[in-house]
């Protein structure tokens, strides 16, 4: 499995057990599962057993399933707390390496047949001008009474992620965009950017480190960091993480020292998303 299904987490469900994890599912299923720390178990209905250091990130995201959705299938209410030997029964998989397909960022816009015409019987105040009406529903997102193609320019127009504007975005690492991945499983919309082992990488913009740990296998050290609006960025790749789960981080703060990937390559692997669904990050970072 890539990285591409590790970041759609929130954080309610993301909370790491000092010597285990925390976990859930629903269906029962036969996944491949790799260790955290020590031999993985499974049994042959499909449950997993939790092993110390183990994580729900850490476990959802190595069997391609959402952490949320394993700890509601298991019933393991908040704060989401299991222990080493507990056994968690695991999910279908949810993802896949196929390209993502990216989700509206706000309701689409529900329309209604309008009314017959016929003769005004009262005035028609300002506030309700149809002059006006486009842009109240591409900014409230709420239903219109406006004509058809009204409503279908408002709700081209809100099919951009809304809240990035509110966020002070920065690019997490100096360094040239490597847009032709070596790895086949690679993530569409990610970021792979170059530099010199060692150098900074940073928060993208303001918010809660999430997950500071080991990624799957070919993303190691990696952190998760969760911002404002529903998004979640995460930074692979790294040869020193420098924060912890919970910490809060200003945007531009540093996070990991860059890592070595091999065959010459320093980089760092940046994946940006919002309501679990992957944005290119260019859409949102300043432009360079």
């Amino acid at each position: 499995m890539g990285f591409s299904g590790q970041v759609a987490v929130r954080r309610s469900a993301i909370l790491v057990v000092s010597s285990g994890a925390f976990l859930c599912a629903c269906t029962p299923a036969t996944v491949k599962v790799w260790p955290s720390s020590g031999s993985a178990m499974s049994s042959n209905d499909g449950a997993y057993v939790v092993q110390a250091g183990d994580s729900l990130y850490g476990i959802a995201s190595r069997n391609g399933v959402r952490a949320v959705d394993l700890a509601q299938a298991n019933g393991i209410a908040e704060p989401f707390v299991i222990h080493p030997g507990d056994r968690l029964r695991l999910p279908s998989a949810t993802y896949s390496n196929a390209p993502a397909v990216r989700a509206p960022s706000v309701q689409a816009v529900r329309t209604e047949p309008l009314p017959e015409a016929g003769p005004v019987t009262k005035p028609v105040s300002k506030s309700t001008a149809p002059n006006n009406v486009a842009k109240t529903t591409a900014s409230a997102g709420t239903t219109s009474t406006a004509t058809t193609s009204k409503v279908a320019a408002a709700s081209a127009v809100t099919t951009k992620p809304t809240s990035a504007a509110a966020t002070s975005w920065r690019w997490p690492a100096s360094g040239t965009v490597v847009n032709a991945p070596a790895r086949s499983d690679a993530t569409p919309y990610a970021l792979d950017i170059a530099g010199a082992a060692g150098s900074p990488v940073r928060a993208a913009a303001a918010g809660k480190v999430l997950y500071s740990g080991e990624g799957s296998p070919g993303y190691e050290q990696l952190i998760v960091i969760e911002h404002a609006g529903g998004w979640v960025s995460s930074y692979a790749h790294n040869r020193k993480r420098l924060v912890g789960e919970g910490q809060s981080v200003a945007a531009g703060a540093q996070i990991a020292e860059m890592g070595h990937v091999g065959a010459g390559r320093d980089m760092v692997h940046f994946e940006l998303r919002r309501g679990g669904q992957l944005v290119d990050p260019r859409t949102v970072l300043p432009p360079r």
